[in-house]
């Protein structure tokens, strides 16, 4: 006995297709013209300036544009900030600080007088951050306007590629050292603007003296709090600085002469044909 197998295939014949034609050109839809003349208006200026320079700008700002965006983004400064109040028998002093350089705090004493709670042992590591936020973010505009607009300057001059992986570089040990000094300016800020070491600071430079005979040393009472999580913010943007200008490296440096060369040393090792300059084109 023979067992015949045969596919079997549904037909629907309730497809619908959508109407292309609504998608056409006019003059594509007159039958009793030739094709030159349906499809002159598609080779315009116009339509080559819309369609060449737009999708090479697009490819371009993809490619380098989100890399420089998000640097642009991660540099943006977020700082720590405190309040509080300085309740005396007949009077009270109110103060907002929104900085890093807490050794500029300033608190009145119950007399009038001022006086600075902290040391100025804080603001190395923010100081540097600071100074490399501004700087980031110079250079990522910079680069970002020379690869969009004079991108075939950039491929066809050799120092422009080295100079750019220079600055890569320099900036990418910047964010590295710049990161573990201000995790550790940040991790000293966080103790000591802790509730326990604040009161024994403003004990310390002596806030209730001058209080005027008779007042209540009782009532001389002080309140203070503080944000900081935006510190924990900064030092993980740092990091993501970091490894975001460490990983541009490698693509920087396949743009160098450097990169060029070892790849004709290769090819002429294993007698490989040789190839075009690489470009990011």
């Amino acid at each position: 006995m023979a067992l015949a197998t045969m596919p079997m295939r549904t037909v629907h014949n309730d497809v619908q297709f959508p109407n292309f034609d609504a998608y056409r050109n006019k003059l594509t839809k007159d039958p009793s013209q030739p094709s030159h003349v349906t499809q002159d208006d598609r080779r315009g200026v116009n339509n080559f300036i819309y369609y060449a320079v737009g999708g090479a700008l697009t490819l371009m700002a993809a490619k380098f544009g989100i890399q420089k965006v998000v640097h642009f983004l991660s540099g943006i400064s977020v700082h720590s900030s405190a309040a509080g109040r300085i309740l005396c028998d007949h009077s009270s002093y109110k103060y907002e600080f929104g900085s890093l350089d807490i050794d500029e705090l300033v608190v009145h004493r119950c007399n009038g007088t001022e006086t600075a709670l902290f040391e100025p042992v804080f603001g190395a590591g923010a100081d540097f951050v600071a100074f490399l936020i501004p700087l980031s973010l110079f250079v990522t505009v910079a680069g970002l306007l020379l690869y969009l607009l004079c991108f075939n300057h950039y491929a066809s001059d050799d120092r422009l590629p080295v100079l750019d992986l220079i600055v890569t570089v320099l900036l990418t040990v910047g964010w590295m050292v710049g990161t573990l000094s201000f995790s550790m300016s940040a991790r000293a800020i966080s103790e000591a603007t802790t509730e326990a070491n604040v009161n024994k600071t403003v004990e310390a430079h002596g806030i209730c003296k001058g209080l005027k005979k008779g007042d209540d040393v009782s009532k001389c009472t002080w309140e203070t709090h503080a944000a900081r999580a935006p510190l924990s913010v900064v030092t993980l943007a740092g990091l993501g600085l970091f490894v975001l200008f460490a990983s541009n490296i490698w693509f920087i440096y396949k743009e160098t002469p450097f990169f060029r060369e070892r790849q004709a040393r290769r090819n002429a090792h294993n007698n490989l044909p040789s190839t075009e300059p690489y470009t990011l084109e």
